[in-house]
């Protein structure tokens, strides 16, 4: 753009607005493109719910042990850009609604080494081991996120500030 002679300028607000993207909409698959690029876009991928959305209904929160206070929290989350990843099909297919380390933990990776990679990648690697720890994983993995668009972006971050205080930057 700036060959062009036109400024792009990014405020805090418009990140904070695609941190808060849900399942499906236009602009969700090119925002996760975005911030984990190498995908092989020749395959079809798709948005995966990353702890699968039929795993936090009020039903089955609640059959997890999960106090019924707390499940808005959990179902408000279930479709945010924070609970999605991209997948090709047959793995998408093959992950289902299992646990998403139970799927970590399956043959899908040519190696141990090509599974962590995975995890650092797309920022999984801080994934808890069970359903209580979801939200903390959720917020984690968007600040990773805002990082991650702050640096696509050219934006400055500190690595302690929080999501919503990124200084506007041309670009």
């Amino acid at each position: 753009m700036a060959a062009r002679g036109k400024g792009l300028s990014f405020t805090s607000e418009e990140i904070d607005g695609l941190l808060e993207l849900q399942y499906g909409k236009p602009q969700t698959f090119a925002t996760l493109a975005l911030l984990y690029p190498g995908l092989d876009l020749a395959q079809q991928f798709h948005e995966d719910h990353i702890f699968p959305r039929s795993r936090l209904t009020s039903r089955a929160l609640h059959k997890a042990g999960i106090p019924s206070e707390r499940h808005p929290e959990y179902v408000s989350r279930a479709n945010g850009l924070p609970n999605l990843q991209l997948l090709s099909g047959l793995p998408n297919i093959e992950k289902s609604d299992s646990w998403p380390w139970e799927w970590l933990s399956g043959n899908h990776f040519s190696s141990s080494a090509a599974r962590e990679s995975y995890k650092v990648q797309n920022d999984l690697d801080l994934l808890p081991g069970d359903l209580t720890d979801f939200i903390d994983f959720y917020e984690a993995r968007k600040e990773r996120m805002a990082r991650r668009i702050a640096q696509v972006l050219g934006l400055r971050m500190s690595t302690t500030e929080p999501a919503s205080s990124h200084e506007p930057t041309g670009r």
